[in-house]
């Protein structure tokens, strides 16, 4: 039996993750997220709910994982670990923003009136926080002869795209600075880990998806599905794939590196 450890299982994109390991006879599952409780119930699915900046949560995990590392007697078993998790975008009060601005002007006074907590909260996830997930868990990988870890990026780390098109969503006016900063900030961590694990059974790469359908309003996927060469949105499924390949013997030679998945869109 080995270990495979998925931060964030409780999204859209760590649903489909989970749900595909468990397929694996000889995987034992242990999920980790902020729900009180998973949506999965499985014999080989251990569920740790934590915050990824709390040491002392995540030490709760840490302690999971020894305690089946002991049980099974397998040691550091862990084959995978998959950080699929991201700071929650920061919601403006549409209210407050003036009528009169054109989409130049409108950028600009939103960009002025980011609040800079919510910087610090984005880095404080999405890069200080598997920081800590990694720095906690070590001692339960460091010796594996095999494990992959892989980091979630964006496509929004390599460019960003027109903001005006997040005008047709309902829930926030445009893609926060720090979303695309920390999600580039991550790629460049991945890349010094890659060097830090050299010469062991480690290896860490990113994986930058493109926007996944999960409920946007119509008016919004169609404006989006134009920028990309698919002509549409990512199936949270389609991960599936890649996922497959970063975590097995296929990309034993791959570290450092990251997939990009964007139907086409950074090529356009």
């Amino acid at each position: 039996m080995q270990i495979c450890v998925i931060i964030g299982c409780e999204g859209t994109l760590g649903q489909q993750i989970v749900a595909a390991k468990l397929l694996d006879p000889e995987l034992l599952v242990f999920g980790y997220d902020q729900s009180k409780k998973s949506k999965f119930n499985h014999t080989r699915f251990h569920y740790i709910s934590g915050d990824v900046t709390s040491r002392s949560d995540l030490s709760s995990l840490k302690t999971a994982i020894v305690n089946i590392q002991t049980e099974y007697q397998i040691g550091n078993s862990i084959n995978c670990i998959i950080n699929s998790f991201a700071a929650q975008d920061y919601r403006y009060d549409t209210a407050a923003i003036p009528d009169d601005l054109d989409n130049l002007n409108w950028l600009l006074w939103g960009w002025q009136n980011y609040p800079d907590q919510d910087f610090l909260n984005q880095y404080d996830t999405n890069v200080v926080g598997v920081h800590k997930v990694l720095t906690t868990l070590f001692e339960c990988f460091k010796d594996s002869r095999s494990c992959s870890i892989v980091n979630f990026s964006s496509q929004y780390a390599k460019r960003n795209l027109n903001q005006a098109i997040f005008k047709k969503l309902d829930h926030y006016v445009f893609k926060p600075p720090a979303y695309s900063a920390s999600k580039a900030a991550l790629e460049s961590y991945t890349e010094y880990l890659s060097q830090v694990f050299q010469g062991s059974g480690v290896r860490i790469n990113t994986i930058a998806p493109g926007v996944i359908d999960s409920g946007q309003s119509d008016e919004f996927k169609a404006e989006y599905s134009r920028t990309t060469n698919k002509g549409r949105l990512m199936n949270p499924s389609e991960i599936i794939g890649a996922i497959d390949f970063l975590t097995s013997e296929n990309s034993e030679y791959m570290t450092g590196s990251c997939l990009i998945i964007d139907g086409g869109w950074s090529a356009k």
